[in-house]
């Protein structure tokens, strides 16, 4: 079944006279429909805005992030690097806690077999 047969099933007989009196021009000319198109039209215009303000907030985001850059290259290239400025000490730390665990196994070794030979003897 179309739609016209089924809104007929809900409308009354007068509805339906009317229904068909309505010229395509009056429908146009309604105030309802007016609203939605300049609803319509004010939507486009502030998504318009919106999109013009979004893009203009990248570009200047983006000169932003080059100025950054611009000013951070030249600040690197003037100031030594930290791992110059603050030597580290850990590869000797690392080497003389490496040492320390091998001496405490070698004495903890040592003192099991003593230990070990005194049960035996």
């Amino acid at each position: 079944m179309s739609k016209t047969q089924w809104t007929s099933y809900y409308q009354t007989d007068e509805q339906r006279r009317n229904g068909a009196n309505v010229s395509i021009g009056d429908e146009e000319n309604s105030p309802a429909l007016q609203a939605l198109k300049s609803l319509k039209e004010s939507r486009e215009q502030k998504f318009k805005e919106l999109e013009l303000e979004r893009q203009i907030i990248e570009m200047e985001q983006e000169l932003e992030r080059q100025r950054l850059l611009e000013e951070k290259g030249a600040a690197e290239s003037e100031l030594p690097s930290r791992k110059e400025l603050f030597p580290s000490n850990y590869t000797q730390i690392t080497k003389w806690f490496y040492n320390l665990l091998f001496i405490i196994f070698l004495a903890v070794l040592v003192s099991l077999l003593l230990w070990g030979r005194h049960m035996v003897a």
